[in-house]
C-alpha cells in the first residue's frame, strides 16, 4: 500500500477522505502550519514532513505555489498529485 502525504486541511482535503483513498495516509502538509492534528492524523510544515513517502496529494488550491515551493526544496515532482 502506498503511504502519501496530503498536502492541504481545509474542504479539499475533507473531499479526498471522504472518497477515500487506497493507500496508508501518513499525515497532513499546511504551508504555513496552522495546527496540529487534522482528521487525527499529525500536521506537519513542507520543512519538516517525513521523507519515507511514495506520493504527495495536493489538495487545495495553492497549486501554483506549492509548485514553486516543491522546485526551491527539490521536491521529486514525480511523486506530487496535483488535483486542481
Amino acid at each position: 500500500m502506498s503511504k502519501i502525504l496530503i498536502w492541504g486541511t481545509g474542504k479539499i482535503a475533507e473531499q479526498v477522505l471522504k472518497n477515500g483513498l487506497n493507500a496508508e495516509i501518513m499525515g497532513f502538509i499546511e504551508t504555513k502550519k496552522t495546527k496540529d492534528l487534522f482528521q487525527d492524523h499529525f500536521v506537519y510544515d513542507y520543512f519538516t514532513m517525513p521523507k519515507n513517502y511514495d506520493y504527495i496529494v495536493v489538495a487545495n488550491i495553492y497549486v501554483n505555489e506549492i509548485y514553486q515551493l516543491c522546485l526551491e526544496k527539490n521536491i521529486d515532482l514525480s511523486k506530487i498529485i496535483f488535483l486542481k
